[in-house]
């Protein structure tokens, strides 16, 4: 009985750490106006995301966004731009 939980509890982190990993880098960049949030990306690497971050972020001093703050981490956006109340969520 321990030796199946045990297992199990194996296969769960391994299947945990491998969804983990598998998520590409993505650039999140939120606004306070207008109220969005941004995601660019896929990229490989922490470093390539990084990089490629102030480009984006110029873009939106240039049309003028305000309360800009930026974020790199891994995930699977559902959508590329978020706009208004929806920004607020989670």
């Amino acid at each position: 009985m321990l030796l199946k939980v045990a297992d199990r509890l194996k296969t769960a982190v391994r299947s945990f750490v491998k969804s983990t990993l598998a998520r590409p880098y993505w650039v999140e960049v939120t606004t306070r106006q207008p109220s969005c949030i941004y995601y660019f990306g896929p990229f490989d690497n922490v470093g390539e995301a990084e990089q490629m971050q102030h480009g984006y972020v110029q873009d939106l001093v240039e049309e003028q966004a305000n309360g800009i703050s930026v974020e790199v981490k891994r995930c699977l956006p559902t959508e590329l731009t978020i706009l208004g109340e929806e920004s607020l969520v989670g």
